[in-house]
């Protein structure tokens, strides 16, 4: 009879215990929807960045760069069996060879003792390529690549293939430290030349000598 209401501490104690409950999950929720979204972003951040990393290691002289992430290298010579080391790369959609980005060194010598002369020598012979016709020069400037002084020249021509010539442009750069003659390219249909100047810019940016 003293005890008229039994159930009820025992009630009270329950709903406390469900409300700390249910306060605790939507806590565990938020952390859960924060950690989401943070992982989110980080991917959109990576993909939307669209470069990869990569050190050139070789013979001559090492160097690190970041390369359009819709490229894959095609080939890479380290120098021991050549006068010079490059990396190519071309376009993962496109490997049919009218696009390319190459990096490549060779030391200085007697034919080439200055990245001046490999610059001349590279716009003589272009013009006399049988695969190329109709050779306009755009652009030739300055510029300064990891503190090396150089030159930029810009270029347009026909790709001549089995039907027509397809119209393409061509970005190089030709610069110097030390007796390591450097020469970055990228060469593009014309119809992505916009795209291809800024993956090449973003190249020299990204481009330091690791030695």
């Amino acid at each position: 009879m003293n005890d008229k209401n039994p159930s009820k501490p025992t009630t009270k104690i329950n709903l406390k215990f469900y409300h700390i409950i249910q306060v605790g999950k939507r806590f565990v929720a938020k952390i859960v929807l924060v950690g989401t979204v943070m992982i989110v972003l980080l991917s959109t951040v990576t993909s939307c960045s669209g470069y990869r990393h990569y050190t050139f290691r070789n013979i001559i002289s090492d160097s690190s760069f970041e390369y359009p992430a819709s490229y894959t290298i095609t080939s890479v010579n380290e120098g021991e069996l050549q006068a010079g080391a490059w990396v190519l790369l071309t376009p993962k959609l496109r490997p049919e060879g009218s696009e390319l980005i190459l990096v490549a060194v060779k030391k200085t010598s007697n034919d080439f003792p200055d990245y001046f002369t490999s610059l001349d020598h590279a716009l003589q012979g272009v013009q006399k390529e049988q695969y190329t016709r109709d050779f306009k020069l755009q652009d030739r400037s300055r510029v300064t690549i990891d503190k090396a002084q150089g030159e930029q020249i810009v270029y347009h021509f026909l790709l001549e293939n089995e039907i027509d010539g397809l119209k393409a442009i061509a970005y190089e750069v030709y610069f110097q430290k030390n007796d390591a003659i450097w020469t970055i390219w990228a060469h593009a249909l014309a119809e992505n030349a916009e795209q291809t100047k800024t993956d090449f810019e973003h190249l020299l940016k990204t481009f330091k000598f690791l030695d």
